[in-house]
């Protein structure tokens, strides 16, 4: 008679439930171990990086270290992308790194649903959250693209962080005394757990520097689940004791901070204020959090590249920053009542801030990975605030267990057909074409597909409708060049090719192919101009080096 109850219990069990939900996002994600490499960042992250494909090593470890490659001090993932190369079979090979993605993407589901579990005791919430974490199509960008390894491996130590502190604090509840309410004590931040957190959340800035805004959720958690806040509202000395605490984790998240700014201003990807003005880049920040929340909501036309407007209309930047304040104006109000919508809330807004383009880096105006670590706030206070709501219709369990399933089952089919766009270049940013506007990576990345496939003509309107978008594109350029020069038609060429030198002077292989070209034609003085052109801003060039030789001219 107890059989049917004890299966029922081990089936339930948090382990076996963990271990179905990583299962059901391995399953769900599969189909990406046979997809190809993207021409978008995966040739500078993997394929085309000497340093990875030479795979671990002491010399491979000095250099993801010292490294400011792709604009971003991130150690850990080049050493990740290294043992995959090391695995793998060949530069090629894309099974091996994109396996690893959707193994890591299965671990942090898992994790998730550890941490919420531990931290609220709410079996089955937390693993609503965690599943619609490991099915959403927001986070299909995160696990498909190699690139990506980042975000994955980021919220991989920034999960076991949070679950350390959990485990390192001690649940602080108000007790009702006869005359004030009082905290319980609080674990001395000396235990091995909170270094461990620490440690946890050190190798998280390692993996992605986004991971700075950590300190803040572990403040949102001292509020709920932990209760380590009173009731009655924070005082001075509260605030002094969970800050003070917590003074090596913001040191560590200064230092990270300091330390991207500066790799990504040396890699020049910190836009200016000419080319991003301050007005516009505010605006964008309300606008990105609503759409943030819409595709949340309602996950279509997702897409690997949003470009940035510059400017976005003034009543639609007014309705959305009123929905922010809306939005968080109501958490604050239902704090006492329903304090998970500050921590949810809050954990969503506080996380985008590295990348909600205050600081612009890059020229998209948002991105899907960017929610992969901020979803896990809006999920918490979606599945807590529905569960308050459906108990208060008093609707029935079963009634509820099958909306969710619902919802998750909906959930996965856009994710798998999400998914299906990330096949190869073609299908991803034929897509993105499809539901974005004037947009000129993508023009540039489905041309290059498309030559791929032997289709210059085709290729070459591309090229053609970036430069209509961006007349100073350097890379659409250069590319339309190319193909010119592969066309016979030569001034054409060395048109394009002067044009990319002038959008970015520091465009060397615009001056190198250009050379080749004018050697060709035998406009040796011309050529001889451009080959030195491109040594004085690449030195190491050896290629230039040998062709000046056999010109005759004398290199040092």
């Amino acid at each position: 008679m107890t059989a049917p109850n004890s299966f029922s219990n081990r089936l339930t069990a948090p382990a076996t439930l963990a271990g179905l939900l990583m299962l059901a996002a391995l399953v769900l994600y599969w189909p990406a171990t046979g997809h190809e490499f993207t021409h978008f960042d995966d040739l500078t992250y993997y394929v085309q990086n000497a340093q990875v494909q030479a795979g671990l090593g002491w010399d491979g470890l000095v250099w993801a270290f010292q490294t400011g490659t792709a604009s971003n001090w991130h150690p850990l993932t080049w050493l990740s992308l290294m043992l995959d190369a090391d695995l793998a079979s060949g530069p090629t090979d894309a099974w091996t790194p994109h396996f690893t993605n959707v193994l890591l993407h299965a671990l942090d589901c898992g994790l998730l649903f550890a941490l919420l579990r531990r931290a609220t005791g709410a079996k089955w919430r937390s693993l609503l959250v965690a599943g619609l974490f490991a099915v959403h199509p927001l986070n299909v960008e995160s696990v498909a693209w190699v690139a990506e390894r980042k975000s994955l491996l980021s919220l991989f130590f920034s999960l076991l962080a949070l679950l350390a502190y959990v485990q390192s604090v001690t649940r602080a509840r108000c007790q009702v005394t006869s005359a004030r309410k009082i905290m319980s004590p609080v674990t001395p931040h000396s235990s091995l757990f909170y270094w461990l957190a620490l440690g946890a959340f050190a190798l998280a800035l390692m993996s992605k520097p986004m991971a700075v805004t950590l300190p803040f959720v572990l403040l949102l958690l001292d509020g709920w689940p932990l209760g380590r806040i009173s009731d009655c509202g924070l005082r001075s000395a509260e605030w002094k004791r969970l800050v003070g605490e917590k003074w090596a984790f913001f040191l560590l998240s200064a230092l990270a901070c300091a330390v991207t700014f500066l790799v990504q201003q040396h890699g020049n990807a910190v836009q200016s204020e000419a080319h991003f003005p301050l007005a516009g880049r505010l605006e964008n920040i309300f606008v990105s959090y609503t759409r943030y929340l819409g595709k949340t909501v309602w996950p279509v036309d997702l897409a690997v590249f949003y470009p940035h407007p510059g400017h976005w209309p003034l009543l639609q930047t007014g309705l959305c920053a009123a929905l922010v304040g809306l939005l968080s104006a109501g958490a604050v109000w239902r704090a006492r009542q329903q304090p998970y919508l500050v921590t949810g809330w809050f954990w969503f807004l506080g996380t985008l801030v590295p990348v909600i383009g205050l600081v612009q880096a890059g020229t998209q105006a948002m991105a899907d990975r960017y929610a992969y670590l901020p979803l896990i706030g809006l999920f918490l206070a979606v599945v807590w605030g529905g569960f308050d709501g459906l108990k208060r219709l008093q609707v029935p369990p079963a009634a509820m267990f099958a909306l969710a399933g619902m919802i998750l089952i909906a959930s996965a089919v856009m994710a798998r057909r999400q998914l299906n766009f990330w096949q190869n270049d073609g299908t991803l940013f034929g897509h993105a074409l499809a539901v974005t506007e004037k947009n000129v990576p993508a023009e540039i990345t489905y041309g290059v597909y498309l030559e791929k496939i032997n289709q210059p003509a085709e290729a070459m309107q591309h090229y053609r409708a970036a430069l209509a978008i961006d007349p100073n594109e350097k890379n659409a350029h250069f590319d339309l060049a190319n193909l010119l020069d592969d066309a016979g038609q030569p001034e054409a060429a060395i048109q394009e090719y002067r044009a990319a030198s002038r959008s970015d002077p520091d465009y060397y292989p615009a001056n190198y192919n250009l050379a080749l070209l004018l050697e060709r034609l035998g406009r040796r003085d011309e050529a001889i101009a451009e080959y030195q052109a491109a040594l004085r801003i690449k030195p190491d060039l050896q290629a230039a080096k040998q062709h000046l030789q056999g010109l005759g001219v004398a290199v040092n």
